[in-house]
């Protein structure tokens, strides 16, 4: 038995050895197992687990036998306990949720922010949302209060058109309800994304908003927010319709003005995540100002001898990509790509690989430290699991991209192209497909998912959980997705 245990434990240090630069990605998802086992019992958890967890850990790495092995437990043990502890620490750290009343009340409060709810039927206007922090309720029973610690969101009136910008004192009259219940168990809970960022409750106004004060606003929240309304209002003055709604969306984040039908016709033909802020618009701004401003030093002959045009131009980019996210809203998925962006910037002008499984761990890991609660996001699932399948399966394909790159033929280049849209549509799409079952409706496959599909739909069977299964990829598709 001593022999057998002896020949698995070495067994399991040559694979460790050979992989030994693959094991920061399992850093990002040993976290991500605290953080599950603090969000999951019904009850408060204690901190008995974690302490049990944590000194475990430190005492195995201590030991001298087995010191592949042992550490790297030791250390999976001590970054599950992190993942607890981290988790445990934001849900306290945040402000309690105040009593909000079930009457209409009369309140006042500084305007953080203004956002566009989309219409709830066709040919109706979008109405705006107030997102008021320091609130003061004006009543009897509430008569020298102190400031809510949280914000509400009030909806207006549509046709209250009130000039508002972010930074006034504003005075309305409202009726205010807590976060709800979710539907039904399992479902979206709303409860426990308001107490993470910092929400006390939504209402509806039952008149006009009343300006108050206008105070000096600065360069943070309120100044960004300024500044995002003024570039929407800029678009509508020279875009109208359902094409200043998308021109509002990808420049300054506000997908308030996009309608139902444009929703669905962007979800059937599966460019929905074009409406998404992420990589992909980042990559393009960031790519476009490198482009313009490296050949433009480069076409003057003393920058181009004397100074660092390169990093020059790389450190350019990233600034533009830095405010184009803090303008768009500065979203999780925006935030992720800036911090990828962040570490092939860095890579670049260090001479270091650009895209790794390190990067894409310390990235994650950055994020969860500072926000343990963005684990149950779908959006942080989805997002990182695509680009962790898009950097391994380019790593196998490596070989065949160099050979195909290093062609001269039009027609190798043109198989180049080919090759890369198909693998990043199959690599970012099949990698993302167990996640489906947490998005709505309005969210459709990828388009190797659509092909495959479609060209594999004689050959199914079904499962005893009411699904179907694809018996040559052996993946498991709701009925309504397989459409």
């Amino acid at each position: 038995m001593k022999g057998f245990a002896s020949r698995i434990l070495e067994e399991a240090e040559r694979i460790l050895a050979e992989s030994w630069r693959r094991l920061p990605a399992w850093m990002p998802l040993l976290w991500c197992v605290g953080v599950a086992i603090y969000f999951r019992p019904r009850y408060e958890p204690g901190l008995v687990f974690p302490l049990v967890f944590l000194g475990a850990g430190l005492l195995i790495i201590l030991l001298k036998e087995r010191a592949c092995v042992t550490r790297c437990v030791g250390l999976a043990m001590i970054l599950i306990a992190g993942g607890f502890l981290g988790a445990r620490w934001d849900a306290h750290s945040r402000p309690s949720m105040p009593y909000l009343p079930r009457h209409a009340v009369e309140l006042s409060g500084r305007i953080c922010g203004i956002s566009l709810m989309a219409p709830r039927a066709e040919g109706q206007a979008a109405t705006r949302r107030l997102r008021l922090c320091h609130a003061v309720f004006h009543d009897w029973l509430n008569d020298g209060m102190a400031p809510l610690r949280r914000d509400l969101l009030i909806r207006l009136k549509p046709q209250d058109v009130t000039p508002l910008s972010s930074g006034q004192i504003v005075r309305v009259r409202a009726m205010l309800r807590p976060p709800p219940w979710p539907v039904y168990p399992g479902a979206r809970d709303l409860q426990r994304e308001a107490w993470f960022s910092g929400e006390a409750g939504r209402g509806y106004a039952l008149g006009s908003v009343q300006p108050m004060v206008t105070e000096r606003v600065l360069f943070n929240r309120e100044g960004v927010a300024t500044l995002r309304e003024k570039v929407a209002r800029r678009i509508v003055q020279h875009l109208s319709g359902q094409v200043g709604a998308i021109a509002q969306t990808i420049l300054c984040g506000e997908t308030g003005g996009l309608s139902r039908h444009t929703r669905e016709i962007y979800a059937a033909s599966g460019l929905a995540h074009l409406l998404a802020v992420a990589g992909l618009h980042l990559g393009l701004v960031m790519g476009f100002t490198l482009f313009l401003l490296r050949h433009a030093l480069a076409l003057w002959p003393r920058a181009a001898l004397n100074w660092p045009c390169r990093e020059i131009a790389f450190g350019a980019a990233w600034m533009v990509g830095t405010c184009y996210v803090l303008l768009t809203g500065a979203h999780l998925p925006a935030l992720r790509s800036l911090g990828m962006a962040t570490l092939i910037v860095i890579a670049l002008m260090t001479g270091r690989q650009a895209l790794s499984l390190r990067s894409w761990a310390l990235v994650g890991m950055a994020l969860l430290i500072a926000r343990p609660s963005i684990a149950l996001d779908v959006s942080f699932q989805m997002s990182f699991a695509a680009v962790l399948a898009l950097i391994t399966g380019y790593e196998k394909l490596r070989p065949l991209m160099r050979r195909l790159h290093y062609r001269r033929d039009v027609l190798a280049k043109m198989r180049t192209h080919l090759v890369m849209l198909t693998a990043t549509s199959f690599f970012a799409g099949w990698r993302r497909c167990p996640s489906w079952r947490h998005i709505s409706m309005s969210c459709s496959p990828g388009l190797s998912s659509r092909i495959s599909w479609r060209c594999r739909s004689r050959r199914f069977s079904s499962c005893r959980w009411g699904s179907w299964r694809c018996s040559p990829c052996r993946f498991i598709w709701k009925p309504d997705f397989c459409r």
